[in-house]
């Protein structure tokens, strides 16, 4: 009855007499009006949700799903023991060894922060960073070049190329005759990648040998980088490992690392 009755008193405003198309005119504009404006409603939401997929699609290809992180460095015997165990738990499909550390880069009098990372050619980021590569090559990252891989908008600000040598400056000190000063190290651009989110202005990526001889670590690492067959479970596995292992170590899923990005792109979609 109520819908019978809308419809009546919308045709009869719509269909109005010949003496009354003023009104009929204002009921079809106002009508069309709503029609183009939930359509575009629909259409800005569909581009946003799909720029939210390719988004995620593109950062999984390029960062662990899960990181451990340990207060001191593991060597490789604890490594394999750790990583057998980690593996024999559901919807893990990799377990590979994490090297780390911030560092500053500085090229032409300008400087950026960044996270280093280890990259070789068994970790599942390999793949996804050669997609993703918009110069050079990954096989420039051979162990004894010392060479890196940047984001795109770090090279612009750098204003680097490929074969530009970079200078790289740790948190850590080297202790000389006339004083101490921070290590350094000089490297050389290798690839620039674009995934298109905060990773490439954030993270660069070397060989995992280089950086262990840079950071002088040995043999050791400072942790697990884990790649789930389900990325989105990675936030239910995180609790469920830390709980099963109970290790000294912090556990990071990727839904918490780039958590800042996320809240971003939901609270654009809150506004629209």
């Amino acid at each position: 009855m109520t819908k019978s009755m809308s419809f009546f008193i919308g045709l009869r405003y719509t269909l109005s007499k010949r003496d009354q198309r003023y009104i009929s005119f204002v009921s079809m504009f106002s009508v069309g009006s709503m029609a183009i404006g939930v359509a575009a409603l629909i259409i800005v939401l569909s581009v946003m949700n799909g720029f939210d997929k390719e988004i995620k699609g593109r950062l999984l290809k390029v960062m662990p799903h899960l990181v451990v992180i340990f207060d001191d460095t593991l060597t490789p015997k604890t490594y394999l023991q750790l990583r057998n165990s980690v593996l024999d738990q559901g919807n893990v499909e990799t377990v590979e060894p994490l090297v780390r550390s911030f560092a500053m880069l500085s090229a032409n009098g300008q400087k950026v922060g960044a996270e280093l990372r280890n990259l070789n050619s068994d970790n599942p980021a390999f793949l996804g960073l050669s997609e993703n590569l918009i110069e050079g090559a990954l096989s420039n990252l051979d162990q004894g070049n010392f060479g890196v891989l940047i984001g795109s908008p770090m090279a612009r600000k750098l204003g680097v190329v490929i074969g530009d040598r970079i200078t790289l400056v740790l948190p850590s000190l080297t202790v000389s005759p006339v004083g101490m000063f921070p290590r350094t190290k000089m490297v050389h651009v290798a690839g620039v990648f674009q995934v298109g989110a905060q990773v490439d202005a954030a993270t660069i990526m070397m060989h995992q040998r280089d950086i262990q001889k840079i950071l002088r670590l040995g043999n050791n690492f400072h942790g697990l980088q884990i790649s789930l067959t389900d990325p989105f479970l990675a936030e239910a596995n995180r609790k469920e490992f830390e709980a099963i292992f109970s290790l000294e170590a912090q556990w990071i899923s990727w839904q918490q690392s780039m958590a800042t990005l996320f809240r971003a792109m939901e609270m654009e979609k809150r506004v629209v």
